[in-house]
């Protein structure tokens, strides 16, 4: 006899849970894909959602195209819609990620391009461009240090070139200065040159 009670107080509870469920699909009506995909725009700044059943690559940059039926099963269920919400969510996070990372490296995004089919599988397809405008940067700066060294190499070289003239004719001087006094003591001194 317990085990009866409990297994219908199981389905009872198992059935209040569904229905609830239903209740609120019922309560919730499915308002049309224009409005529906308008009100899902305004969560995602960074990308634009469109409704299509194969990429579309025209609307703009970045795009995020997904299935009308995957939609639909978003309007029914709002489990679904929370999820898949979410997911849409960590595409645009990963398509932010992506961006900032292509851009430290130098390259911009021409376009991204993002699909979802009507299971929730997604595929990505993009282009970057080189535009060396961080090279340029790097290269004035090397160019500007270059400069500075050889502008710091060429003063210590000339202020090393001026210190040893000085100590050649002090030391031209100090010979010149030791054969006078060698001539002025008295005695005989021998100068061969050959």
């Amino acid at each position: 006899m317990k085990v009866t009670d409990s297994y219908s107080n199981d389905v009872m509870r198992y059935t209040a849970a569904y229905t609830n469920k239903a209740d609120i699909i019922a309560r919730k009506k499915p308002e049309n894909l224009p409005q529906y995909l308008k009100n899902l725009q305004r969560k995602f700044s960074y990308m634009t959602l469109c409704a299509d059943r194969k990429m579309n690559m025209q609307q703009s940059s970045r795009t995020l195209t997904v299935h009308p039926d995957l939609i639909r099963n978003m309007q029914q269920d709002p489990l679904k819609e929370a999820a898949y919400t979410q997911h849409l969510k960590s595409i645009e996070n990963l398509c932010k990620w992506i961006d900032g990372l292509h851009k430290v490296r130098g390259y911009t995004a021409k376009f991204h391009h993002w699909y979802i089919d009507e299971n929730g599988r997604s595929c990505h397809f993009a282009q970057y461009e080189r535009t060396d405008k961080t090279s340029e940067k790097l290269r004035a700066a090397r160019q500007k240090n270059t400069q500075a060294l050889i502008t710091k190499t060429r003063k210590n070289s000339a202020e090393k070139s001026r210190k040893l003239k000085e100590s050649l004719q002090k030391k031209k001087a100090a010979k010149l200065g030791d054969s006078a006094q060698k001539q002025q003591k008295p005695g005989l001194y021998l100068n061969v040159r050959i």
